[in-house]
């Protein structure tokens, strides 16, 4: 749609101006507004205010049913006032004097007085409130509404039947329905660079016979007093004036004391999912507009009344940050605009930081990619304001993913039979002065393949060092022969074997050597080395975030 043809075309007089019969002493122009823009997504949004002119030619009072309806067509969700079974809060206003309208299958309708004085009187109508959620989006592009009216009453009026605000092809539209927030969007910097990415490597996993998984690095676990935001969450308005204040939200134009009350201002979810336990997740309590204007402020609950969120407090890195709590495996942080610009499009970098205090996390055989999305807060209330999710505005971003901690090394050939041995060699090289991996430790299971059809029980290799099979430290070799290595994974298995073989070791960085000797330590012997191969882990357990 052409929005700049169709903000021209707002100002313009109503082409309906009511039509005058000869019978009819009361005549109703269409309804016109200043226009404005409301949130796809909203239940209960605020239609702009609506100005009725009519015209009495006689000096003869009265009373005359004024009705209000939308195309497209969308649910009138105006509550009922106190001590009312039929009137809302929806109110027409005639010199001064309120009628409050009531909600039928075609609208609302207001009884309002007709001066007794010739002449033109203006009837302003405000609080109408709609379902907005009802009304689609063609391929996400905004819908314009138009207002219709219909007047009766106990002296002879008009219009009979409804006209609108606006004529074919369409004109002087009193709204236009658009998503009032974007898909989300995260990066790893706070300037908007990378889109898609996170600013750490993947975390990673221990063996799944363990009761945790060892992270691959470090995550926020350092001594310093400086949180690392691990990821920023963009939140953006759809509109300007999308994101409102309490006080924005509340109806500027109606009638001191006809509005309904307000709950709070707009509030924005941020949802982190499949957050597996270990993992804990630190939010800002404040954060300022990237573009535009405006603060968020973190809430402590989606439906009640805006309460602040404790900091952590303390000394340590999160000391000024806001703990998000964790339920079902979902953290969800909840901000309201406590600050805002109703003319610019506001833009928020959220910072988003995970911690992992022992560099562990739930031992799930296959952890799902941690999730974000946003949407706005609450859903589905009677309180106002109150959204639905669209998919339009609403979708689910991987994060990041827990891949596990570890690196497969292949040995082709290894044997111990005629007259030939074979000795293993294994380094754990994390923790090295370059500062290449984080330290870790891990045991390593080893996997035997020969020529016949019975192969030897696979089972963990042998800890010279440590002694039994207990993990391989960082920063440590561990040698042993193939004959160990065949009685550590299982007391049943052979002596000797003739083969490849494979080592899968928890931690990262670890490397391999082979060497195999005849008549070894006879006077006459021979020797032959090799390196093991490194198996890549590819897609399902990657090196890191890509950045």
């Amino acid at each position: 749609m052409a929005f700049r043809k169709v903000f021209g075309l707002v100002g313009a007089a109503a082409l309906f101006s009511g039509m005058a019969f000869g019978q009819s002493p009361v005549t109703c122009a269409a309804p016109t507004s200043s226009f404005g823009y409301i949130a796809a997504e909203g239940v209960n949004e605020l239609i702009p205010q609506l100005s009725v002119i009519c015209t009495n030619t006689t000096a003869t009072g009265g009373t005359m049913g004024l009705t209000i309806s939308l195309n497209p067509t969308a649910a009138i969700v105006n509550p009922l006032n106190a001590g009312s079974t039929t009137l809302t809060s929806a109110v027409a206003t005639t010199g001064g004097v309120n009628a409050f309208g009531t909600v039928g299958s075609s609208g609302v309708t207001f009884t309002v007085a007709i001066p007794a004085a010739a002449g033109p009187f203006t009837i302003l109508i405000n609080n109408i409130r709609i379902n907005a959620s009802q009304i689609p989006l063609s391929a996400g592009a905004p819908t314009p509404v138009a207002a219709g009216l219909t007047a009766t009453g106990s002296i002879s009026t008009t219009p009979a039947s409804p006209i609108f605000s606006y004529t074919a092809p369409g004109t002087n539209y009193v709204a236009v329905v658009q998503n009032g927030l974007n898909p989300v969007k995260f990066y790893s910097e706070a300037a908007l660079t990378n889109s898609g990415k996170v600013n750490f490597a993947a975390f990673g996993s221990a063996v799944s016979a363990t009761s945790t998984y060892s992270t691959c690095v470090a995550v926020n676990n350092s001594s310093t007093t400086t949180a690392v935001n691990n990821t920023f969450v963009l939140v953006s308005e759809g509109f300007q004036s999308s994101f409102k204040t309490k006080a924005d939200i509340a109806n500027a134009t109606a009638p001191a004391g006809t509005e309904s009350t307000i709950s709070n201002g707009t509030r924005i979810a941020v949802v982190i999912g499949n957050v597996a336990p270990g993992i804990s997740v630190y939010m800002p309590l404040t954060v300022a507009a990237a573009t535009g204007a405006g603060t968020l402020t973190m809430t402590a609950s989606e439906t009640g009344a805006y309460s602040a969120v404790t900091a952590v407090g303390g000394t340590g890195q999160f000391a000024a940050y806001g703990a998000v709590p964790v339920v079902n495996s979902t953290a969800t942080a909840i901000y309201e605009v406590t600050a805002d610009s109703l003319a610019t499009l506001d833009t928020f970098n959220v910072p988003v930081s995970f911690n992992i205090p022992n560099n562990k996390v739930a031992a799930v055989p296959a952890p799902p990619a941690v999730t974000v999305s946003t949407r706005f807060a609450p859903i589905n209330t009677t309180t106002i304001p109150s959204y639905t999710v669209l998919a339009s505005s609403t979708s689910t971003l991987n994060l990041f993913s827990i891949a596990p901690c570890t690196t497969t090394l292949f040995f082709p050939f290894v044997t111990n039979q005629s007259g030939f041995d074979t000795g293993l060699v294994i380094d754990n090289t994390t923790g090295d002065p370059f500062g290449s991996v984080a330290a870790q430790a891990g045991a390593c299971k080893l996997w035997f393949y020969g020529t016949g059809g019975t192969n030897p029980t696979a089972g963990p290799a042998p800890n010279p060092n440590e002694g039994g099979t207990a993990s391989y430290n960082a920063s440590e070799s561990y040698a042993f022969t193939l004959g160990s290595a065949l009685a550590s994974a299982s007391a049943a298995n052979p002596a000797t074997f003739s083969g490849y073989m494979l080592a899968q070791c928890q931690f990262q960085n670890a490397h391999g050597f082979a060497y195999i000797t005849y008549n070894f330590p006879g006077t006459s012997s021979d020797t032959m080395g090799y390196l093991a191969v490194v198996i890549p882990r590819g897609s399902t357990a990657p090196e890191s975030s890509g950045n």
